[in-house]
């Protein structure tokens, strides 16, 4: 016995019908979920960074690995090597961890005179214990902070950003 002309129809209707059914859900079950996993303020930090620091007895390369505590915190080990020579020549010194913390507590605006006015994040730093107030900012995929010993806001924040940088390692 043989089959006769259209008899597979209404199945292969009905797969059809299933599978945009299916399809239909599938997309929706993806609006639902926001399409991907959500992204904290801290998450732009984390990873490890490194740059070369000139300062008055040569310079120093730093190491920092900085990984998520919270949606606004990371913990981070800090690796210095200090150099006689600048641009982190020669022989360095023996690198000494340490462990430091940063908390974010919202933004502010800055103006600078090397890359225009920026958004920068206000950051409290525990080192050994001694809380400061510092601001970083990513830009151009480098991370930037403040020099330290410069002008502040009424907060206590500073308001410069050094022109040295950390870059992802």
């Amino acid at each position: 016995m043989g089959l006769t002309p259209g008899f597979n129809r209404p199945l292969q209707t009905n797969m059809k019908k299933a599978l945009l059914i299916l399809a239909s859900f599938s997309i929706l079950g993806l609006a639902a979920c926001g399409g991907g996993d959500s992204v904290d303020p801290i998450d732009k930090y984390l990873g490890t960074w490194e740059g070369c620091i000139s300062n008055d007895f040569g310079s120093h390369r730093e190491t920092l690995g900085i990984s998520k505590t919270s949606a606004t915190t990371a913990q981070s080990t800090v690796v210095p090597v200090n150099y006689l020579a600048t641009a982190c020549a020669g022989t360095g010194s023996q690198p000494v961890n340490k462990l430091i913390t940063f908390d974010l507590q919202g933004t502010k605006a800055i103006e600078t005179r090397t890359i225009g006015a920026q958004t920068v994040d206000k950051v409290i730093i525990t080192d050994a214990g001694v809380q400061r107030k510092d601001i970083f900012l990513i830009f151009d995929s480098m991370f930037r902070f403040s020099p330290g010993g410069g002008p502040e806001d009424a907060e206590g924040y500073p308001n410069t950003l050094d022109t040295n940088f950390e870059t992802r390692k």
